[in-house]
Order: structure tokens, then sequence, then C-alpha cells
């Protein structure tokens, strides 16, 4: 029995074939910090803040290819990217990816929000 994505905001998945996948949830947020800049440390954190209060939607993410848990968010680019209108939904759609990798395997034809 995994652990639900409302405990855990990821899971690697076993397709059938043998490969694994990462599937990951977390806040959508349209920006990055920028470490260049240790001047402007204040002002990054309060822009992404201020993101993180107007913007609610959460996105789900699909890694294939991943053997264990890096622990934290991949440095590489999501293969699938899913951006959903909040947390219960986040939720409930990896649920659903993870059982068709799980049953299915990875494909093209992946289910939609």
């Amino acid at each position: 029995m995994p652990i639900p994505f409302a405990l855990h905001p990821r899971r690697v998945v076993k397709a059938p074939a043998g490969n694994r996948a990462l599937v990951l949830i977390r806040r959508w947020v349209p920006a990055k910090f920028s470490g260049w800049n240790a001047w402007d440390v204040r002002w990054e954190l309060q822009h992404v803040k201020r993101l993180l209060l107007r913007d609610r939607r959460w996105c789900v993410e699909l890694y294939p290819d991943t053997h264990d848990d890096p622990g934290g968010v991949p440095v590489e680019a999501p293969a699938h990217q899913w951006v959903v209108p909040d947390r219960a939904t986040a939720i409930a759609f990896a649920e659903k990816l993870s059982e068709v990798v799980l049953k299915e395997g990875l494909s093209d034809d992946l289910p939609q929000p």
C-alpha cells in the first residue's frame, strides 16, 4: 500500500516493463529563485511569497526512468506536466496517474486531469 499523496507529495511507480517513473505534486510557481544576485534575496523571497498567495494552482509532474526517489525536485525538466486548479485535484489526478503507470506503463496517451 503506497503512502497517499496527501501525506507525501511524491511516489516512484514501477511500470510493467520494469522501468520506474516519479510522480510528483507541488505548488505551481511560474518563477524560479535566482541565487546569482545575493543583494536581492529579500526581494526574491517576497516575489515568491506574492506568487504563492496569489496563485493557488498545483502541478503534477511525471519523470520517467527514475530509479529512486531523489529527495527533492529533480534538476531535469519533467517529461509531462499538468497544471490543476487546487491541491485536492492534484492529489486525485496523481493517484489516477500512478495507477495508470502501474497497470499500463508509460505511453503517449496518459490521462488528462
